[in-house]
Protein backbone atom coordinates (compact mmCIF):
# COMPACT_ATOMS: atom_id res chain seq x y z
CA UNK A 1 0.00 0.00 0.00
CA UNK A 2 2.86 1.72 0.70
CA UNK A 3 4.91 1.60 -2.61
CA UNK A 4 1.43 2.12 -4.43
CA UNK A 5 0.77 5.72 -2.21
CA UNK A 6 4.09 6.74 -3.47
CA UNK A 7 6.88 4.96 -1.69
CA UNK A 8 8.70 3.16 -3.97
CA UNK A 9 11.46 1.02 -2.99
CA UNK A 10 13.08 -2.80 -3.51
CA UNK A 11 13.80 -4.72 -0.67
CA UNK A 12 12.72 -2.20 1.74
CA UNK A 13 14.92 0.74 0.15
CA UNK A 14 14.11 3.78 -1.28
CA UNK A 15 16.52 3.46 -4.09
CA UNK A 16 16.30 7.32 -4.84
CA UNK A 17 17.96 8.37 -1.81
CA UNK A 18 19.42 4.90 -0.57
CA UNK A 19 17.88 4.44 2.66
CA UNK A 20 15.20 2.61 3.82
CA UNK A 21 11.72 3.94 3.73
CA UNK A 22 10.28 2.72 6.91
CA UNK A 23 9.93 6.63 7.78
CA UNK A 24 8.16 7.77 5.08
CA UNK A 25 5.08 9.44 5.38
CA UNK A 26 2.88 6.31 3.04
CA UNK A 27 4.64 3.64 4.82
CA UNK A 28 2.79 5.36 8.47
CA UNK A 29 -0.41 6.11 7.12
CA UNK A 30 -0.22 2.37 5.44
CA UNK A 31 -0.03 0.84 8.45
CA UNK A 32 -2.22 3.46 10.91
CA UNK A 33 -5.05 2.38 7.69
CA UNK A 34 -4.15 -1.42 8.38
CA UNK A 35 -5.12 -0.06 12.73
CA UNK A 36 -8.45 1.20 11.93
CA UNK A 37 -9.22 -1.61 9.53
CA UNK A 38 -8.90 -3.54 12.45
CA UNK A 39 -10.52 -0.93 15.11
CA UNK A 40 -13.75 -0.52 12.81
CA UNK A 41 -13.48 -4.79 12.77
CA UNK A 42 -13.38 -4.98 9.20
CA UNK A 43 -9.92 -7.38 9.57
CA UNK A 44 -10.96 -11.03 9.81
CA UNK A 45 -10.56 -12.29 13.15
CA UNK A 46 -7.68 -14.48 14.79
CA UNK A 47 -5.61 -13.37 11.33
CA UNK A 48 -2.35 -12.97 13.22
CA UNK A 49 -1.83 -16.92 13.15
CA UNK A 50 -3.55 -17.21 10.00
CA UNK A 51 -0.81 -18.30 6.79
CA UNK A 52 -0.80 -17.07 3.39
CA UNK A 53 -2.56 -20.34 2.06
CA UNK A 54 -5.27 -20.12 5.09
CA UNK A 55 -5.78 -16.74 4.19
CA UNK A 56 -6.68 -17.46 0.16
CA UNK A 57 -8.78 -19.82 1.69
CA UNK A 58 -10.85 -17.69 3.32
CA UNK A 59 -12.14 -15.77 0.28
CA UNK A 60 -13.26 -19.25 -2.14
CA UNK A 61 -15.42 -20.44 1.28
CA UNK A 62 -16.81 -17.27 1.35
CA UNK A 63 -15.84 -16.01 4.83
CA UNK A 64 -14.03 -12.92 3.67
CA UNK A 65 -14.10 -10.51 0.99
CA UNK A 66 -11.29 -9.10 -0.40
CA UNK A 67 -7.18 -10.08 -0.22
CA UNK A 68 -4.32 -8.18 -0.63
CA UNK A 69 -2.84 -10.85 -2.75
CA UNK A 70 -1.24 -11.93 -6.22
CA UNK A 71 -2.27 -14.63 -8.59
CA UNK A 72 -1.61 -17.09 -7.17
CA UNK A 73 -4.97 -17.18 -5.21
CA UNK A 74 -6.36 -18.12 -8.48
CA UNK A 75 -5.74 -21.88 -9.14
CA UNK A 76 -6.25 -22.69 -5.48
CA UNK A 77 -9.77 -20.81 -5.59
CA UNK A 78 -10.51 -22.93 -8.61
CA UNK A 79 -9.38 -26.37 -6.81
CA UNK A 80 -11.41 -25.71 -3.47
CA UNK A 81 -14.60 -24.19 -5.20
CA UNK A 82 -15.08 -24.14 -8.76
CA UNK A 83 -18.31 -22.36 -8.43
CA UNK A 84 -16.67 -19.47 -6.83
CA UNK A 85 -17.18 -16.27 -8.87
CA UNK A 86 -14.75 -13.47 -7.78
CA UNK A 87 -13.22 -10.19 -9.63
CA UNK A 88 -9.93 -8.86 -9.26
CA UNK A 89 -8.79 -5.09 -9.49
CA UNK A 90 -5.85 -2.15 -8.73
CA UNK A 91 -5.17 -1.69 -5.34
CA UNK A 92 -5.86 2.30 -4.66
CA UNK A 93 -3.42 4.80 -5.72
CA UNK A 94 -3.19 7.84 -3.32
CA UNK A 95 -2.50 9.90 -7.16
CA UNK A 96 -2.39 8.07 -10.21
CA UNK A 97 -0.24 10.24 -11.83
CA UNK A 98 2.14 10.19 -9.43
CA UNK A 99 2.51 7.03 -8.47
CA UNK A 100 0.70 3.79 -8.24
CA UNK A 101 3.06 0.90 -8.68
CA UNK A 102 4.99 -1.72 -6.94
CA UNK A 103 8.30 -3.02 -7.93
CA UNK A 104 10.41 -5.83 -8.88
CA UNK A 105 13.98 -6.28 -9.42
CA UNK A 106 15.52 -7.43 -12.97
CA UNK A 107 14.64 -11.41 -13.48
CA UNK A 108 11.67 -10.74 -11.32
CA UNK A 109 10.88 -11.91 -7.72
CA UNK A 110 11.21 -15.96 -8.05
CA UNK A 111 14.69 -16.66 -8.56
CA UNK A 112 16.18 -20.36 -8.77
CA UNK A 113 18.98 -21.77 -7.68
CA UNK A 114 21.86 -24.73 -7.72
CA UNK A 115 23.00 -25.64 -4.89
CA UNK A 116 27.18 -25.51 -4.36
CA UNK A 117 27.31 -29.08 -2.93
CA UNK A 118 25.12 -30.67 -5.18
CA UNK A 119 25.83 -34.30 -5.84
CA UNK A 120 24.40 -34.49 -9.07
CA UNK A 121 25.15 -30.64 -10.37
CA UNK A 122 24.98 -31.59 -14.45
CA UNK A 123 21.23 -32.46 -13.52
CA UNK A 124 19.94 -29.84 -11.88
CA UNK A 125 21.80 -27.65 -14.51
CA UNK A 126 19.71 -29.51 -17.29
CA UNK A 127 16.51 -29.26 -15.15
CA UNK A 128 17.34 -24.94 -15.01
CA UNK A 129 18.41 -25.07 -18.56
CA UNK A 130 15.14 -26.78 -19.76
CA UNK A 131 12.89 -24.00 -18.03
CA UNK A 132 14.32 -21.08 -20.25
CA UNK A 133 13.96 -23.35 -23.25
CA UNK A 134 10.17 -22.67 -24.81
CA UNK A 135 9.44 -25.79 -24.28
CA UNK A 136 10.18 -25.62 -20.81
CA UNK A 137 8.13 -22.79 -20.38
CA UNK A 138 4.70 -24.29 -22.06
CA UNK A 139 5.29 -27.08 -19.73
CA UNK A 140 5.62 -24.66 -17.13
CA UNK A 141 2.45 -23.36 -17.83
CA UNK A 142 0.95 -26.43 -18.09
CA UNK A 143 1.68 -26.73 -14.30
CA UNK A 144 1.29 -23.36 -13.13
CA UNK A 145 -1.33 -21.35 -15.71
CA UNK A 146 -0.96 -17.67 -14.36
CA UNK A 147 0.30 -17.79 -10.87
CA UNK A 148 3.35 -17.91 -11.56
CA UNK A 149 4.01 -16.93 -15.40
CA UNK A 150 6.13 -18.04 -17.99
CA UNK A 151 8.72 -15.45 -18.95
CA UNK A 152 8.41 -15.83 -22.79
CA UNK A 153 5.66 -13.98 -24.58
CA UNK A 154 5.14 -16.94 -26.63
CA UNK A 155 4.57 -18.79 -23.67
CA UNK A 156 2.52 -16.60 -22.21
CA UNK A 157 0.01 -17.06 -24.02
CA UNK A 158 -0.96 -20.94 -23.02
CA UNK A 159 -1.25 -19.77 -19.32
CA UNK A 160 -5.09 -19.64 -19.06
CA UNK A 161 -8.27 -19.25 -21.46
CA UNK A 162 -9.99 -18.23 -18.69
CA UNK A 163 -11.52 -14.48 -19.20
CA UNK A 164 -10.91 -14.01 -15.28
CA UNK A 165 -7.60 -15.13 -15.27
CA UNK A 166 -6.44 -12.83 -18.65
CA UNK A 167 -8.27 -10.20 -16.54
CA UNK A 168 -6.10 -10.56 -13.49
CA UNK A 169 -2.70 -10.92 -15.55
CA UNK A 170 -3.59 -7.61 -17.30
CA UNK A 171 -4.04 -5.87 -13.68
CA UNK A 172 -0.95 -7.14 -12.64
CA UNK A 173 1.17 -6.84 -15.05
CA UNK A 174 0.16 -3.00 -15.39
CA UNK A 175 0.94 -2.59 -11.40
CA UNK A 176 4.44 -3.52 -12.12
CA UNK A 177 7.76 -1.34 -12.67
CA UNK A 178 11.35 -2.51 -12.75
CA UNK A 179 13.29 -0.91 -10.29
CA UNK A 180 17.03 -0.32 -10.40
CA UNK A 181 19.01 -2.58 -8.96
CA UNK A 182 22.45 -2.39 -7.02
CA UNK A 183 23.83 -5.48 -7.68
CA UNK A 184 23.19 -4.74 -11.52
CA UNK A 185 24.78 -1.09 -10.92
CA UNK A 186 27.81 -3.29 -8.90
CA UNK A 187 28.00 -7.12 -9.39
CA UNK A 188 29.79 -6.67 -6.15
CA UNK A 189 27.47 -5.65 -4.08
CA UNK A 190 26.71 -9.36 -4.10
CA UNK A 191 29.49 -9.21 -1.15
CA UNK A 192 27.71 -7.16 0.91
CA UNK A 193 24.57 -9.26 0.66
CA UNK A 194 26.63 -12.73 1.78
CA UNK A 195 27.53 -10.54 5.02
CA UNK A 196 24.12 -9.28 5.86
CA UNK A 197 22.13 -10.41 8.61
CA UNK A 198 18.88 -10.64 9.33
CA UNK A 199 17.89 -7.94 12.07
CA UNK A 200 15.65 -8.37 14.89
CA UNK A 201 13.10 -7.66 15.12
CA UNK A 202 12.30 -7.53 11.60
CA UNK A 203 9.98 -4.91 9.75
CA UNK A 204 7.76 -6.98 9.58
CA UNK A 205 7.56 -8.36 13.18
CA UNK A 206 7.37 -4.69 14.51
CA UNK A 207 4.30 -4.31 12.32
CA UNK A 208 2.65 -7.42 14.00
CA UNK A 209 3.72 -6.45 17.33
CA UNK A 210 1.78 -2.95 16.68
CA UNK A 211 -1.19 -4.96 15.24
CA UNK A 212 -1.20 -6.69 18.17
CA UNK A 213 -0.77 -4.05 20.32
CA UNK A 214 2.54 -5.50 21.78
CA UNK A 215 4.06 -2.04 20.71
CA UNK A 216 2.85 1.26 20.14
CA UNK A 217 3.40 4.60 18.78
CA UNK A 218 3.82 3.72 14.75
CA UNK A 219 6.04 6.77 13.89
CA UNK A 220 8.93 5.59 16.55
CA UNK A 221 8.52 2.19 16.12
CA UNK A 222 9.70 2.62 12.49
CA UNK A 223 12.17 5.39 13.44
CA UNK A 224 13.79 2.63 15.17
CA UNK A 225 13.25 0.12 12.64
CA UNK A 226 14.66 1.79 9.91
CA UNK A 227 17.97 2.56 12.72
CA UNK A 228 18.42 -1.28 13.15
CA UNK A 229 18.57 -1.57 9.26
CA UNK A 230 21.08 1.35 8.29
CA UNK A 231 23.07 0.35 11.16
CA UNK A 232 23.42 -3.18 9.67
CA UNK A 233 23.41 -2.57 6.03
CA UNK A 234 26.23 0.03 7.06
CA UNK A 235 28.19 -3.19 9.10
CA UNK A 236 27.74 -5.31 6.06
CA UNK A 237 29.20 -3.15 3.57
CA UNK A 238 31.86 -1.82 5.63
CA UNK A 239 32.52 -6.09 5.97
CA UNK A 240 32.61 -6.89 2.50
CA UNK A 241 34.85 -3.78 1.61
CA UNK A 242 37.34 -4.87 4.65
CA UNK A 243 37.19 -8.44 2.43
CA UNK A 244 38.42 -6.73 -0.47
CA UNK A 245 35.12 -5.88 -2.60
CA UNK A 246 34.64 -2.01 -4.12
CA UNK A 247 31.47 -1.05 -2.40
CA UNK A 248 29.62 1.59 -0.77
CA UNK A 249 26.03 3.11 0.18
CA UNK A 250 26.44 5.09 -3.09
CA UNK A 251 25.88 1.62 -5.33
CA UNK A 252 21.99 2.11 -3.65
CA UNK A 253 21.40 5.81 -4.57
CA UNK A 254 19.53 6.16 -7.73
CA UNK A 255 18.75 9.63 -8.46
CA UNK A 256 17.87 9.60 -12.22
CA UNK A 257 15.15 6.85 -10.66
CA UNK A 258 11.63 7.89 -12.35
CA UNK A 259 9.34 5.45 -9.72
CA UNK A 260 6.50 5.76 -12.73
CA UNK A 261 8.90 4.10 -15.40
CA UNK A 262 10.98 0.68 -15.73
CA UNK A 263 14.63 1.19 -14.85
CA UNK A 264 16.25 -0.39 -18.42
CA UNK A 265 19.58 -0.56 -19.34
CA UNK A 266 19.71 3.21 -20.90
CA UNK A 267 18.91 4.43 -16.79
CA UNK A 268 22.27 2.62 -15.76
CA UNK A 269 24.04 3.59 -18.87
CA UNK A 270 23.38 7.68 -18.12
CA UNK A 271 24.25 6.87 -14.51
CA UNK A 272 27.65 5.92 -15.74
CA UNK A 273 27.20 2.10 -14.87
Amino acid sequence: MASYSGAPNLSFINLKNGEYFFTQDQVIAAIELLLALKADGSIFPGYLSINAPQARAMISQGSAAMILQGLWCLPQWKTENPKFTYGTAFTPAADPAKSGFIYAGPGGNNEMWGYAKSKVPEIAADILYYRTTLEGQLAWNKTCGVSDLAIFPNAKETASDDPRDIKALETQEASFRIAPSAAVRNPEIAKVNLELKSVTPTFEQVIQGLMSGQLTDVKKQMKDTKDAYEKELDRAIKAAADKGAKVSRNDYVFPNWDPMKDYLDAEYKALGK
